[in-house]
């Protein structure tokens, strides 16, 4: 077992190194392909999202420069039966709250999945929201509480989105867009 498999969660290996069950397709993909071809992938990936705009700008920053949306090439899977869980645990305790934790925009996918367990609030990685989607999360009823992990966020300017509130690991990080 690698020191990195001890400190975090890995959604695709047991902590053996075993391909999780969800996972074992995607992982005997990556075997026969090797991580020359995945990295092959992530670059036409990340060119194709920066011809298509799928970018964002933090004008906090000084360098002020395109930033392509941030993603995995490898995807998050999901299996059924933990939506199910998610479902059974709202049927037990209908006033529990249950919270969406999304790197990627909302999208007609999870919007689906947040419906169907009656989320309380919607928190997306603070780069990839938009005033747009704040709005629409709100006309769900969802609570938006953006995150930040290692990183800065324009709290002044996630505020004007309209947002609920923030979460970050670390205040300090906080900072707010100059006029």
């Amino acid at each position: 077992m690698t020191a990195e498999r001890q400190r975090f969660f890995d959604e695709m290996f047991e902590p053996d190194g075993a391909a999780r069950a969800t996972y074992s397709q995607v992982a005997a993909w990556v075997e026969r392909h090797g991580h020359e071809k995945l990295s092959t992938f992530n670059q036409q990936a990340l060119a194709v999202f920066f011809r298509k705009g799928v970018t964002f700008t933090v004008y906090s920053d000084a360098s002020n420069i395109e930033r392509v949306i941030p993603f995995d090439i490898i995807p998050r899977i999901i299996p059924q039966r933990e939506w199910q869980m998610l479902e059974n645990l709202r049927k037990l305790e209908p006033g529990i709250a249950l919270g969406l934790l999304a790197e990627a925009p909302a999208d007609e996918r999870l919007i689906h999945w947040y419906q169907r367990i009656n989320g309380f609030s919607w928190h997306p990685d603070f780069r990839v929201l938009t005033r747009q989607q704040v709005d629409s999360l709100h006309d769900l009823g969802a609570r938006v509480f953006p995150y930040a992990v290692d990183g800065r966020i324009d709290s002044l300017g996630m505020l004007a989105m309209g947002v609920d509130g923030l979460i970050v690991d670390d205040p300090r990080q906080m900072t707010a867009r100059q006029p």
